[in-house]
C-alpha cells in the first residue's frame, strides 16, 4: 500500500512538470511578439505643420550668423533659402507666416502695443512668427512687451512681401 501512496504523489509530479514547460514555452513566444517597450513617460509628438519646420531651418541660419548681418534682410534671405527647401513654392511660405501672424494681430493688446510704440502690428506679428512657436505662444498669453521688451523695435520693417501670391492661390482665383 505504500506504493499506492507515493504512485498519485508521482503522477502529480510528473503532470506539474509537463505542464511547467508548456507555460514556460508559451510565454516565450508571447515576449518575442512584444513590441519594444517605450519609457512610458516619453509622448511622441504630432508632425510640425510645414512652416515650423522652415522658420526652425531659417532661425537656425539666421542666428548662425555673425551679429552685424543679422538685419531684416539677411532675415528674408534666410527664409526664403529655408522656404525653397520646404515647400515646392516658397510664396507659400509667405501665406503661412501671414496666416499665423494673423492670430497675433487680431489680440487687442498686440495692436494696442504696437501703435502706442509707432509700429505696425502685421509686421511686428510676422517677426514674432519667425521667432517661434514658443514666444508666439508666449506673446499671446503674456503680452509683447513682457516677451519682447525693446526688441520689438527691430521689428519695424515686413518680413514678407506682401504683394506676393503663391501659385495655388492664383490658380484658385482664376
Amino acid at each position: 500500500m505504500a506504493k499506492n501512496n507515493f504512485a498519485p504523489a508521482a503522477e502529480s509530479t510528473a503532470t506539474t512538470t509537463t505542464t511547467a514547460p508548456a507555460a514556460t514555452s508559451n510565454a516565450a513566444p508571447a515576449a518575442e511578439q512584444k513590441e519594444p517597450q517605450t519609457n512610458p513617460t516619453s509622448r511622441r509628438r504630432a508632425p510640425s505643420a510645414p512652416i515650423w519646420s522652415a522658420l526652425t531651418v531659417a532661425r537656425r541660419m539666421f542666428n548662425n550668423l555673425p551679429s552685424a548681418l543679422q538685419n531684416t534682410e539677411t532675415k528674408r534671405m534666410c527664409l526664403k533659402e529655408a522656404a525653397e527647401r520646404t515647400y515646392g513654392d516658397p510664396k507659400r511660405a509667405s501665406y503661412d507666416i501671414k496666416n499665423e501672424a494673423r492670430k497675433l494681430t487680431n489680440l487687442m493688446d498686440f495692436g494696442e502695443y504696437c501703435r502706442k510704440n509707432g509700429l505696425k502690428g502685421e509686421n511686428v506679428a510676422e517677426h514674432v512668427v519667425f521667432e517661434g512657436k514658443t514666444v508666439m505662444r508666449r506673446v499671446m498669453e503674456y503680452g509683447v512687451e513682457s516677451v519682447l521688451g525693446t526688441k520689438i523695435q527691430m521689428f519695424a520693417e515686413p518680413l514678407t512681401d506682401g504683394k506676393e501670391k503663391s501659385a495655388e492661390s492664383e490658380a484658385n482665383a482664376e
